[in-house]
């Protein structure tokens, strides 16, 4: 009996400490990273197949010019809103439904760092572009702008409603309607970048208008705010803070905003001003396909825990602390797997 005992003794225990290692709403967190996971695989999977389907249609030098200015402006569109959605996440975190005090100067705040996005675009398109396709492409495609700014506040308050499935599907939207345009190659040869780049911009005024109705709702503070009980009947009166001071507290977050697509994007628009529209095209082909890997860690922290871990570290330090020490864990691990798999695969691919 007593070997009995002590087998049975040490299986208990094993699952027991692998228990003890889990974070509490493990299985609720894990079926919800894996919901987004698969979200993002497909999308990222668009987005493959959209950059192959145009690269093999438009040729290197076409789609180089494409890419390039496609390029250009992502790189500057982050200055829209800069840092306001992270900025968002954390007051919404630390101050729940009190935080409707910052809506006011939010709204100035997008209205002048858009205007500040739009104005760059234009002037680099009249004054440094080298030539009229290079021009028409960053004019016709200045409503990505608008659109990514609405992508990030949307998805902003679909992360403080817990809302994310509906996130995952205005996130599928884009790449989704972005690989139509490229399958219209195929059908119709005869098309030019210049209908791509038209069709990019019509599908992002597609989607500011279809987000219109829950951005003006988000606004108004209509919102389902998760983890800090139900909203107040009454709302104590607060200063509305000025556009300064959310500028005083955003900036840090715009900064790695503005810096993170400079880092990806910046090496094609330097390939197409330092050498050609065909060797920026080569080169944003391997890009597409690094930025789907990289959607690996950004889907656990930007789309699941990133509202939490502000939430977190306000109301519950320990959790915060104990989530933030295990997951860069089990990243890392992730991330030795997939370079690893990486060198294995990436000669057939």
């Amino acid at each position: 009996m007593e070997p009995t005992q002590a087998g049975a003794t040490g299986m208990v225990d094993e699952p027991s400490r692998i228990a003890q290692w889990l974070i509490p709403g493990w299985k609720r967190a894990l079926r919800i990273i894996s919901m987004l996971g698969a979200a993002t695989a497909l999308g990222a999977l668009f987005v493959f197949l959209t950059q192959t389907l145009l690269a093999r249609e438009l040729g290197p030098q076409d789609y180089g010019l494409f890419a390039s200015s496609l390029a250009t402006v992502t790189m500057i569109a982050p200055l829209a809103g800069f840092g306001l959605n992270q900025f968002r996440l954390r007051v919404y975190g630390v101050e729940g439904w009190g935080a409707r005090r910052w809506i006011a100067p939010s709204l100035r705040f997008v209205a002048f760092t858009t205007l500040i996005a739009l104005s760059i675009i234009v002037g680099w398109a009249l004054l440094i572009a080298p030539d009229a396709d290079t021009r028409f492409d960053l004019l016709v495609m200045t409503p990505i702008v608008l659109h990514l700014l609405a992508i990030e506040l949307l998805t902003n308050k679909y992360r403080l409603e817990d809302r994310f499935a509906a996130m995952a599907t205005w996130q599928l939207a884009l790449p989704f309607m972005r690989m139509l345009v490229a399958i219209s190659l195929l059908l119709v040869p005869q098309l030019t970048g210049r209908f791509v780049a038209a069709s990019y911009a019509a599908i992002s005024i597609a989607m500011i208008l279809w987000s219109t109705r829950p951005l003006l709702q988000f606004m108004r503070n209509q919102i389902d705010l998760k983890g800090h009980g139900p909203a107040p009947e009454t709302y104590a009166d607060v200063a509305t803070p000025g556009v300064r001071e959310l500028w005083s507290m955003a900036w840090p977050y715009g900064v790695v905003a503005v810096l993170y697509p400079i880092f990806f994007q910046v090496s094609t628009v330097l390939l197409k001003y330092l050498g050609s529209n065909a060797q920026a095209g080569q080169w944003a082909i391997a890009l597409a396909v690094m930025m789907a890997i990289y959607l690996v860690p950004a889907t656990i922290y930007h789309k699941f825990l990133f509202a939490k871990l502000h939430y977190w570290a306000a109301q519950n330090p320990p959790k915060f602390w104990l989530v933030y020490r295990r997951s860069n864990v089990a990243l890392f691990a992730l991330g030795v797997l997939i370079g690893a798999a990486m060198v294995v695969v990436v000669p057939y691919v």
